[in-house]
C-alpha cells in the first residue's frame, strides 16, 4: 500500500478502497500494512488511518514474532505513533520477542526519545526492570546503544543532600 515511500494518505485511502483485501494481506515476511508503516515512518495520519480501517491490525505480529509496536520503537517512530499503536493494542508493552527483548528494550537500541520511554514504561512498568534472555536490562541498553542523557537519567539513582566524605 505503498507504504515503504512514506505514502500519504490521499494515496493510502485510494489504495485501500480500490483494494480492501490489501489492509489483511501479508508479505513472504508476515508484514502487514501496519506494519510495514510502522517500520518505515508512515505519517500518523496513515497509521491511524489503517488502524481504523483493520483495527486488529496492531495485534498481527511478522513471522518474526514482530509486532507493528517493537517494529515502530527499534525504528524511531515518533510519540504519536508509539501511542496511537499502544492506544489500539496496550498489551503490546509486554510482548516479549524470542530475545526476550520488550518494546522498551527495542526502543532504546534505536536510541529512543524520552516521551517514547515514558509512553511504554506507563503502558507496562513492569518492563522497566525487565531482562532480556542475555540479561540486559533497558538500563544497560541505553547505556550500550548511546541513549540520549534525559534517558539515561530516568534510571539514575537521584544524589542524597549530604555526600559522604
Amino acid at each position: 500500500l505503498c507504504l515503504i515511500g512514506k505514502g500519504s494518505l490521499e494515496v493510502v485511502e485510494l489504495l485501500a478502497h480500490a483494494f480492501p483485501q490489501a489492509l489483511s494481506a501479508k508479505t513472504d515476511a508476515g508484514s502487514t500494512p501496519l506494519w510495514s508503516a510502522a517500520r518505515y515512518k508512515a505519517p500518523l495520519a496513515v497509521i491511524e488511518f489503517l488502524l481504523k480501517e483493520s483495527p486488529d491490525a496492531a495485534r498481527v505480529a511478522d513471522n518474526n514474532g514482530w509486532l507493528p509496536l517493537h517494529t515502530a520503537v527499534r525504528y524511531e517512530a515518533p510519540a504519536s505513533v508509539v501511542s496511537a499503536l499502544l492506544a489500539a493494542y496496550p498489551e503490546a508493552a509486554g510482548r516479549a520477542l524470542n530475545s526476550g527483548s520488550l518494546p522498551l528494550h527495542l526502543c532504546l537500541e534505536g536510541k529512543g526519545s524520552l516521551e517514547v520511554v515514558q509512553l511504554l514504561a506507563h503502558a507496562f512498568p513492569q518492563a522497566l526492570s525487565a531482562k532480556t534472555n542475555a540479561g540486559a536490562t533497558p538500563l544497560d541498553k541505553a547505556a550500550q546503544f548511546k541513549a540520549p542523557l534525559a534517558v539515561v537519567e530516568r534510571w539514575a539513582p537521584k544524589p542524597s543532600a549530604q555526600w559522604p566524605c
